[in-house]
């Protein structure tokens, strides 16, 4: 927008230099966010609650598309500041929420880390004999 506007051009150095910090701070983020579900996992639902975040987060894109369609329905404006603060009060309301969460300490787990459940599936994956060259069956017998 900087750019599309002034048109100077140190505003391309600008747009680039955001673009970088924004990307940084994205992947500090994503990476918080990943691990803060590890946390949360006792290594047995890992998958189950990676799936319930990714589904809220595409269910976020969906409401905000519906948001903004319902809004531009019934308003003509083009640059609506009510839908800005709509938004926005989604976003603090949305940041607000996170301080409902537990901390990760505090959640019941089972005695067995995931580490060692594990190490116990592959343990009684492996075969029975003593010969360790025998690969495992890819499929089961029919």
């Amino acid at each position: 927008l900087l750019l599309a506007i002034v048109g100077a051009p140190w505003c391309r150095g600008v747009v680039v230099l955001g673009g970088g910090v924004l990307g940084v701070g994205a992947a500090l983020l994503w990476t918080a966010q990943g691990r803060l579900m590890l946390e949360y996992s006792d290594g047995t639902d890992q998958g189950r609650l990676f799936a319930i975040f990714w589904a809220l987060f595409n269910c976020s894109s969906v409401v905000g598309g519906l948001l903004t369609f319902f809004y531009f329905s019934h308003h003509s404006e083009e640059a609506p500041v009510s839908l800005y603060l709509i938004f926005l009060g989604c976003i603090v309301l949305g940041g607000a929420a996170t301080a409902l969460l537990a901390p990760p300490h505090t959640i019941a787990r089972p005695a067995a880390s995931a580490s060692a459940s594990a190490e116990q599936r592959v343990a009684a994956a492996a075969p029975a004999t003593e010969d360790a060259a025998t690969p495992l069956p890819l499929l089961p017998p029919a």
